[in-house]
Order: C-alpha cells, then sequence, then structure tokens
C-alpha cells in the first residue's frame, strides 16, 4: 500500500499523475468496497460516520493529499529562505483545495492527469479537490487576497467551517486586522475574533 506522503516523492510527477489516472474519478460504496475488499471492516466503519453522499470523489481527494504533502515540504524550503511571497500563494493553492465555490471543487478529469502529465507540472502546484471549506470561508478568502499586505490565507482546522490563517506583513497586520474588523465581523453583527500572531518555533528541549 503506498502512503500519500510517498507518493508525494515519486519522481517524474508525470508517474504520479499516471497512478493518479487509474483510480476512478468518483466511486459509490459498493465501488469502493469492491476496489478494496480486504480493507471491507475498517471501509464499513467510515461508511458508518456519514451519510451516503452517493458518490466520492476518489481522485479530488487523493490529488489533494499528494499534494498537501508535498506543499508541506516545499512551505520549509520557502521559510528557510524567507520568500514569504511564495508561502503566501502555496496557501492559496492549498485553499482552492478545500473551495466550494466558484469552479471549485474542480473535476480530476483523464484530460486535466494527461496535461499535467505531459506538462511534468510541479505536483504541488495542484490543488486537488478536497472541498471541505464553506462559502463563507471562501468570501472571507477572497476579500483577504485582495487586501494590501495579505500574502495569503487558507482555511484551517477540520473543515466544514473551521477557521482561517492569513499570512500578513508585519507593518500591515494592524491594518488588515481592523478591515476584517469593518468588512467582515461588523458587517456581520458578529464580534471581533480575530488577533495577530506571532510565529514561534515549536515544542524543543532545551539543554
Amino acid at each position: 500500500m503506498v502512503e500519500l506522503r510517498d507518493a508525494a516523492v515519486i519522481r517524474p510527477y508525470s508517474s504520479i499523475y499516471k497512478m493518479l489516472k487509474r483510480l476512478p474519478e468518483t466511486a459509490t460504496r459498493e465501488e469502493i468496497l469492491d476496489l478494496m475488499p480486504e480493507n471491507k471492516d475498517k471501509i464499513e466503519h467510515i461508511f458508518s460516520s456519514h451519510a451516503d453522499p452517493g458518490t466520492y470523489d476518489l481522485r479530488g481527494v487523493a490529488l489533494f493529499g499528494i499534494s498537501e504533502c508535498a506543499r508541506s515540504k516545499e512551505c520549509l524550503e520557502y521559510l528557510e529562505r524567507g520568500d514569504y511571497k511564495g508561502l503566501g500563494e502555496l496557501m492559496k493553492i492549498s485553499h482552492n483545495g478545500d473551495r466550494v465555490s466558484g469552479n471549485f471543487p474542480m473535476k480530476i478529469t483523464d484530460e486535466y492527469l494527461i496535461k499535467c502529465s505531459e506538462e511534468e507540472a510541479d505536483i504541488a502546484l495542484q490543488p486537488g479537490a478536497y472541498g471541505c471549506s464553506i462559502p463563507e470561508i471562501d468570501a472571507l478568502c477572497d476579500m483577504l487576497n485582495s487586501t494590501d499586505g495579505v500574502l495569503g490565507s487558507q482555511m484551517l482546522g477540520a473543515g466544514l467551517g473551521g477557521c482561517i490563517a492569513v499570512l500578513v506583513e508585519k507593518n500591515k497586520a494592524e491594518s488588515v486586522l481592523q478591515k476584517l474588523k469593518e468588512d467582515y465581523y461588523d458587517k456581520n453583527g458578529f464580534p471581533l475574533l480575530a488577533d495577530v500572531y506571532l510565529p514561534e518555533s515549536g515544542s524543543s528541549i532545551v539543554f
């Protein structure tokens, strides 16, 4: 069995797209069970957690998972070289994979994968189609992404709402927060639930 994180490092990129093309674009519960009979108990346990949607977007979710793993690695590289604009663009691509409005979630068709394969398209730049956002979160990200000083934004959390993280130029943070207050919280009659945070290193042992 190939884990998504393992698939993310396969090269050339065309190999990943060819692998994804072997997946059905969508599948019913019965078709998924037929594809992986050895995991029947585990799959049925997952099915029991939610209503049957009719079909599942296998390719879209798989591509999102693989590309997110690739983006996570590239994020570190962007941070190490101080390319915050590039990091913001990765955040936007990631959120596009979560979107549920506009032209999203996108369809991962044979034609799309063939084109990506022929062009050796960077897997980290493909949003995939996880589709776990809500229209309000999408609109909020769009508003912020068009705001001076914002480098990128994306949904965080378990989906179906959650919250968003916004990468902002330090000297524009307060003005972005004020715009957010006026154009979103005040406009909708909500209390301000946004703040400015500075990144810190994670938990570590100090000698």
